[in-house]
């Protein structure tokens, strides 16, 4: 054999040995568990509608409101003092249990008691979410100023049990026994100015609805 031959056969040795050595190493793959995918959903603190709000609004706000004495103001043209404001609706769910005003235009003293304390409290209570619920489906019903259109058939409606618990609650009430006129006064008071009225001296339904919606 001759010498180029023999020097070609090792080269070619040469050359397959180093592709071999120098090969990368086959790729392994190590199979992993997906993690598991988790769904997660907002829930709602509670299931109310407008129907519900108009149900108890309905049934608790006034179509008068006293102010206090020292926001008692007059009209430039006649001077008269208005020391009772008055709609033709339920407009205000007023947090008092009592207050005397003048009717307007300089009329006489006029006693107003909330449609909601004269509805549910009884003794200066009101026993549990029970009898809440028995007294307010004796409260007569009055479409609220500034409710919702197509809420009125709700609204007439015995307030449903969710309704119920959530006055329950917005009131201050508990499981631990009967609520106080006047806790439930404060409770109110509170709720007012945390949810936007500019005054702890009653709600109008807006402030009601946040209120009650907020629970």
């Amino acid at each position: 054999m001759s010498s180029s031959i023999i020097r070609s056969l090792i080269a070619l040795s040469i050359a397959c040995y180093g592709v071999q050595s120098f090969q990368s190493p086959p790729t392994t793959f190590t199979k992993r568990n997906s993690p598991l995918k988790t769904s997660s959903s907002t829930s709602l603190s509670n299931n109310l509608d407008d129907g519900d709000v108009v149900a108890l609004f309905g049934r608790l706000g006034d179509k008068a409101y006293v102010p206090k004495s020292e926001d008692v103001q007059g009209t430039a043209a006649s001077g008269y003092e208005f020391g009772v404001l008055q709609a033709g609706r339920p407009k205000w769910l007023c947090t008092y249990t009592e207050r005397t005003g003048q009717t307007q235009g300089g009329g006489s003293d006029m006693v107003h008691v909330p449609n909601w304390i004269g509805g549910l409290v009884e003794n200066d209570t009101i026993e549990n979410c029970d009898s809440l619920k028995n007294a307010l489906e004796g409260c007569k019903f009055a479409m609220p100023l500034s409710a919702p259109s197509g809420t009125m058939t709700k609204g007439k409606a015995p307030p449903t049990e969710e309704a119920v618990a959530a006055l329950w609650k917005l009131l201050g009430g508990s499981d631990n026994g009967a609520l106080s006129a006047n806790s439930a006064v404060d409770a109110l008071r509170a709720a007012a100015l945390r949810h936007g009225s500019d005054t702890d001296d009653h709600l109008t339904y807006a402030v009601f609805a946040e209120a009650l919606k907020a629970l």
